[in-house]
């Protein structure tokens, strides 16, 4: 029984990591799913993170003498921490200018992927001089 719970909690872990991973990937590029999916995270983990801190404070206040203090408090400490990014990354990813980067890219991959599809109904030769004009206006 202990080795299947072991197994369960590392593929729990593994899962979340890899959860944690996508959404930094997807913030770096500025894909508005990541946005989405790293408030969404951060609001269902938050409740976790309090309860784990209003239970370590309880056990420090209630066991003191019969637990190690410094263990306790490195939880309560790694808690706070993480209470703390929580907000922080919900604050952040909600603010405007944030929201109006990811949709400001957004729409400049929509329009570089028509410009491709129109590039690509045009004639050899609308091609070629189309790929002068760029030359020229790149020399200026």
């Amino acid at each position: 029984m202990f080795i299947i719970a072991y197994i369960l909690i590392n593929v729990i872990s593994l899962v979340g990591a890899l959860l944690y991973l996508s959404i930094a990937w997807g913030i770096l590029v500025a894909k508005g799913w990541a946005r989405i999916l790293g408030i969404s995270v951060s609001i269902l983990v938050l409740p976790y993170l309090i309860l784990g801190m209003i239970s370590g404070v309880m056990t420090v206040l209630h066991m003191y003498p019969y637990i190690d203090l410094p263990s306790s408090l490195m939880f309560l400490m790694r808690d706070g921490i993480l209470t703390t990014l929580n907000i922080a990354s919900i604050y952040f990813l909600i603010r405007p200018e944030v929201k109006a980067y990811f949709k400001k890219k957004r729409i400049s991959e929509r329009e570089e992927e028509l410009s491709k599809k129109e590039y690509e109904k045009l004639t050899e030769e609308e091609k070629h001089m189309k790929e002068e004009y760029e030359q020229l206006m790149e020399e200026d």
